[in-house]
């Protein structure tokens, strides 16, 4: 048996997927989508670009399959929050608030998709279809301000909390200061009336 059908043995197909995402993930949070490309994709996860089109198809795909592993926890939030016959957006707020905080790198991502447009996967467009759907109806322009005010707070939060630090000291990234912040991110959340 040739040298190479014996590496082809060895492979192990969920390990080469799991390597190839965990360096599109890291270059997508490091350079932006357009910044990372399958040829530096595949240098770091040190495959070559075929395979990452035989798993993943186009970056595209790529791109949604990396959201979509690192989006698990908030989109599980987010079905439990809508099973509920009377949702709480500041239950979901403060959830999205834990894991930003426990993700730094998909606060990187989200920094870049802030700066550009960037390709949103099928699955997020589904979720934001029955948010809108479990709210519309129901929220008044009142209630949709405070949801987006809420949004932007928590997202500023850990986009410029560095900075924070720098202006009020290094107590701002204190854990008795973010207990704080989501206890206002509750008052400003939405309630349904």
């Amino acid at each position: 048996m040739s040298q190479q059908i014996k590496a082809r043995k060895q492979l192990d197909p969920a390990k080469t997927r799991a390597s190839i995402l965990k360096a599109a993930f890291k270059l997508f949070a490091e350079r932006g989508y357009k910044g990372a490309s399958i040829a530096d994709i595949a240098r770091a996860a040190q495959v070559r670009k075929s395979l990452i089109q035989y798993h993943f198809g186009t970056k595209e795909e790529l791109w949604n399959a990396c959201i979509e592993s690192r989006a698990a926890p908030m989109i599980a939030a987010i079905d439990r929050m809508l099973a509920k016959s009377d949702p709480n957006i500041g239950e979901l707020l403060t959830t999205r608030f834990k894991f930003l905080r426990d993700n730094p790198e998909v606060r990187k991502l989200m920094g870049w998709a802030s700066m550009g447009s960037i390709p949103v996967p099928p699955f997020l467009m589904e979720k934001r279809k029955q948010l809108i759907g479990s709210f519309a109806g129901d929220m008044n322009p009142n209630q949709l301000a405070r949801m987006l005010f809420a949004l932007s707070a928590t997202d500023g939060w850990f986009h410029f909390r560095s900075l924070y630090a720098v202006v009020a000291g290094e107590e701002a990234k204190s854990p008795a200061v973010e207990e704080e912040f989501l206890k206002i991110l509750a008052e400003v959340a939405p309630k349904h009336e």
